[in-house]
């Protein structure tokens, strides 16, 4: 989601301490690792204790306990589904998904032994598979609260601060409202360096924050993003192929979705571009795969 510059002074300091995670949780000697992911103040890190390894996780601040209580109930439910690519939750003492310590709300993962998998076709049919696996999940019984049309007038405020903003807002303004696009079970940021390879091979996803049913074309898109917009600029066209194709052999999409498989990415890659490099740097990507479209098209249009 996009951030909104906090000043430090006004941001309260907090700090998960071994005995936090003792009183509420069912874990004894419990000491904490290293920090495995941070984007404000939003944390992910490992815990370890007699009991085994885990990782904790630190709420974005503008979750609520609602959306808190629909985020962390994707661990239960497609775990009962038999979903095979998510972390089991590990309850609190009182058997609660998660616990708010200091105005912060914190959960604990199972520590999924792996790596990021490799960027290769391999990986990336692997990565569609599960994709495919998680929009044939039925009645699941929360939406995401990831909807375009709250996201874009942040991007239009944004563009006010970039040399290029004219020409950004004109991609802004030819994006369709996604909104009321064909639905699904998205998991709202599935790729590479979201995704666990564990030693036998199978992949488990992680970061679930947005969880919910919403609109099917932005896992796509997301994925279209990393593929034709990638940060390092190298487009694999083997990559692109070996996910698309494995796609679409499992899901039927719509004459409306395959049209604007681009324009998900596109979306995503206006949304990003405050990170990684920055805009001086992603806006050029951006040109130039737009420059391509058609060509990246062919991929799975063929």
């Amino acid at each position: 989601m996009i951030q909104t510059e906090v000043k430090e002074s006004s941001m309260p300091k907090f700090e998960l301490t071994p005995q936090a995670i003792e009183k509420f949780w069912p874990l004894t000697g419990v000491q904490l690792g290293s920090v495995l992911q941070q984007s404000g103040e939003r944390l992910t890190g490992e815990v370890f204790s007699r009991e085994g390894k885990y990782v904790y996780k630190i709420a974005d601040p503008i979750k609520t306990a609602e959306a808190m209580m629909r985020d962390t109930a994707v661990f239960d439910i497609l775990n009962e589904k038999k979903f095979a690519h998510i972390p089991l939750l590990l309850k609190t003492q009182k058997g609660e998904d998660f616990q708010q310590i200091d105005q912060k709300f914190v959960y604990l993962l199972e520590y999924i032994e792996g790596k990021n998998p490799d960027p290769t076709p391999e990986t990336y049919s692997k990565l569609a598979k599960i994709m495919a696996e998680l929009h044939d999940v039925r009645d699941y019984p929360y939406t995401t609260d990831f909807k375009t049309s709250g996201i874009v007038p942040d991007l239009y405020k944004n563009s006010e601060n970039y040399a290029f903003g004219a020409e950004y807002r004109s991609v802004l303004d030819r994006l369709p409202n996604f909104d009321i696009f064909p639905q699904a079970l998205i998991h709202t940021d599935i790729h590479p360096s979201n995704s666990i390879q564990k030693p036998d091979g199978d992949i488990v996803l992680v970061d679930w924050d947005d969880v919910g049913v919403g609109t099917r074309v932005l896992d796509l898109g997301v994925m279209a993003g990393n593929l034709f917009i990638s940060e390092d600029g190298i487009y694999k066209e083997e990559n692109a192929r070996a996910f698309f194709k494995t796609y679409l052999n499992r899901q039927e999409l719509s004459i409306l979705e395959v049209n604007h498989i681009f324009d998900a990415g596109l979306f995503f890659a206006c949304m990003y571009i405050i990170y990684g490099k920055g805009p001086d740097v992603r806006w050029p990507r951006i040109q130039s795969a737009i420059e391509n479209r058609k060509n990246f098209e062919k991929i799975y249009r063929e």
